[in-house]
């Protein structure tokens, strides 16, 4: 293990303690007084530390790791190879049979005499035996790595809310990784609902545009031999990559035509199902809210330019649905000043406008007609009840693509969406038609055995709760090889002067020479790729492996670097890649820069030849790793040739 840095400033006081306590003397070394903790809300609107507490109480909470355990971890980094090649069934994901004993929270049985304390006490009570039922659960299985499941009761509250106020339940999968998604807790949870509660459940795949076909149909067969007949299933890709102004691409919220029909086909057959074993289902047309969602996608990709204003100051482009920032900005400079002049306030420079110009009396009508119009659906919006409605709600694990799934059915960013779990904290209602409101719940993690590296690599499980992010790169190294997509620095950088043996080496004694072997370590690829990204420590001047990890999690998690698994039964032929994905793309540069290389090479070898021959007695390739052996170049040539 390494030792922890000091400063010259620690170390001198750690000198005067032991000093002093070796003459005796009882002396406390003054230490500065900790500044207090700069709190924003404090300077603010008082109410605002009640909203903090309502948001900190929305937050999930898990099980962490000790610090004994983290100790230990660093002990045995040293020891961490990757084997090569990487085996076949490390690409096939198995269940673990034993995820039957765990399962969902469900709510406690509640009337409406009970007062709001004695329901939430009753909830309490009951979700911690959950816990210690669960808990006790994994401790009987004795595995050395099991993952996290939610924890926190308020976000189970979320949980029950949106599934007792909706009809028709999306269950989202991650298509990458479907059996850390949908796990048996889940399952058994989802029977009980639909059979109680007469709910309908839809299970669709997110991501698909992330994996191969073959890969997304494999997933698919599996999931279909895990459900019924009468279940549903779709498949949605719910971004689309979009350059930008400077060449560099951004995600919109799109989902594709048929994937579109697919899943409103789908929600279409479920409300009738629900129509025939229920009457209080209310009546939708699907076909006008299709085409309603049609209108809106179009209205969103191509807004109508209006007429500009008769304002010398505003260009014709310069307009409020302008896709230009700078022209926003200047209609909301522009009516800032219009409203300050009617108040009778300062006028500013640059913006003498004459009002009294601006609109003219039909476009005033026509402005008070489209005003009736607005609060005519506004009132008929407050009219409708939960009966008239189709509520749809969207489940599943953080990061998982809930809000994404609704920016594309909107055309638009309606919901934040981030790669970074967990950013739903409370759930969400938007009605995407007259008589159809989805429902967006926070993400929450099932209980499962699934191991925590596999959380991390589904994205359900934030980065920076991780106290060791690179035992997480370890595992994820032994199923995808990061030594040959990560750019690194030459093994020269950690080639350190080996010392000849000049032991007398006799007959029948065994000459030991290092090892080799196809393993590839851990800890120099990490040091390798600190050093190539400029990632050191301050005081030591170390490569930081730790910032390194973390940035390889990242751009894993971000999908920079596609992967995949596969379902059990699945037969490969040998792929050293493991769950990599290789892009055609940049398999076509790799072998571009191959020939360039080897064009090189030969370019190389022809000048070499052309060289005289004195020049060609130079020594081999050398590996000049620091200024000091600069110096003792030429001494090693008059060495060589005095050997000679």
């Amino acid at each position: 293990m390494r030792r922890t840095p000091q400063s010259a400033k620690a170390k001198s006081e750690k000198l005067k303690l032991q000093r002093a306590q070796n003459r005796g003397e009882d002396v406390e070394i003054s230490k500065k007084s900790q500044l207090p903790k700069f709190s924003r809300s404090a300077y603010l609107d008082p109410k605002l530390g009640k909203k903090k507490k309502a948001a900190e109480k929305l937050e999930s909470t898990w099980q962490g790791s000790s610090n004994q355990e983290t100790v230990d971890q660093n002990e045995v980094i040293d020891s961490w190879y990757w084997h090569r090649p990487i085996p076949t069934h490390a690409a096939i994901w198995s269940q673990d049979p034993d995820d039957q004993q765990l399962s969902c929270f469900r709510r406690p049985k509640w009337n409406y005499n009970m007062s709001k304390k004695e329901l939430e006490t009753n909830e309490v009570i009951q979700f911690k035996r959950w816990l210690k039922f669960n808990d006790e659960a994994l401790d009987k299985l004795q595995k050395q790595d099991v993952g996290v499941y939610e924890r926190n009761i308020e976000v189970w509250r979320q949980f029950w809310r949106t599934c007792e106020m909706s009809q028709v339940l999306l269950i989202l999968i991650d298509i990458r990784l479907p059996t850390i998604h949908f796990t048996n807790s889940l399952k058994k949870h989802l029977d009980l609902l639909t059979e109680k509660q007469n709910k309908r459940v839809i299970y669709v795949f997110t991501k698909v545009d992330l994996v191969p076909d073959d890969t997304a149909a494999c997933w698919e067969a599996w999931l279909k031999s895990q459900l019924s007949s009468t279940d549903q299933i779709v498949k949605l890709s719910t971004y689309q990559v979009v350059l930008g102004e400077q060449g560099k691409g951004r995600r919109k919220p799109f989902i594709k035509p048929e994937s579109m029909v697919e899943l409103l086909t789908a929600i279409s057959t479920a409300h009738a199902s629900l129509k025939s074993a229920c009457e209080n289902v209310p009546d939708v047309d699907f076909e006008d809210v299709a085409k309603e969602i049609r209108d809106r996608i179009d209205t969103t990709a191509h807004p109508n330019q209006p007429n500009a204003s008769t304002n010398p100051d505003i260009d014709q482009g310069d307009t409020l649905n302008s896709s230009s920032k700078v022209a926003k900005r200047k209609a909301r400079k522009l009516g800032r000043v219009q409203a300050e002049n009617k108040k009778g306030g300062p006028k500013r420079k640059g913006f003498d406008v004459a009002f009294e110009e601006v609109g003219s009396p039909d476009d005033q009508e026509e402005q008070e007609e489209e005003q009736e119009q607005e609060h005519g659906d506004e009132n008929a919006n407050n009219e409708r009840t939960e009966d008239d409605v189709l509520t749809i709600g969207l489940l599943g694990q953080p990061n998982v693509g809930k809000s994404s799934v609704i920016n594309g059915l909107f055309g638009s960013s309606k919901v934040r969406a981030s790669s970074t779990p967990g950013k739903t904290k409370h759930f969400q209602t938007l009605y995407l038609a007259n008589k159809v409101r989805l429902a967006d719940c926070p993400g929450l993690i099932w209980p499962s055995t699934t191991p925590r590296w596999a959380q991390v690599l589904g994205s359900t499980v934030p980065i920076s709760q991780e106290r060791q992010p690179s035992r997480i790169v370890y595992e994820i190294g032994q199923r995808m090889p990061l030594e040959n997509i990560l750019p690194l620095a030459p093994e020269s950088v950690l080639q350190k002067d080996e010392k000849e043996d000049k032991r007398t080496w006799r007959e029948g004694m065994v000459r030991t020479s290092r090892r080799e072997d196809s393993n590839t370590k851990t800890l120099e690829i990490l040091e390798r790729y600190s050093i190539r990204a400029g990632y050191m420590t301050a005081k030591a001047g170390r490569p930081d492996v730790n910032r390194a990890s973390n940035f390889i999690l990242r751009q894993i998690t971000t999908s920079q670097f596609k992967w995949a698994y596969l379902p059990n039964g699945i037969e490969l032929m040998d792929n050293s890649n493991g769950i990599y994905i290789v892009d055609n793309n940049s398999v076509a540069e790799t072998q571009n820069d191959t020939s360039e290389e080897e064009d090189d090479e030969v370019e190389s070898d022809e000048s070499a030849a052309e060289e005289p021959q004195e020049e060609s007695e130079a020594p081999a390739d050398r590996n000049v790793r620091s200024a000091f052996e600069l110096l003792n170049v030429d001494e090693g040539v008059d060495e060589g040739n005095s050997d000679d």
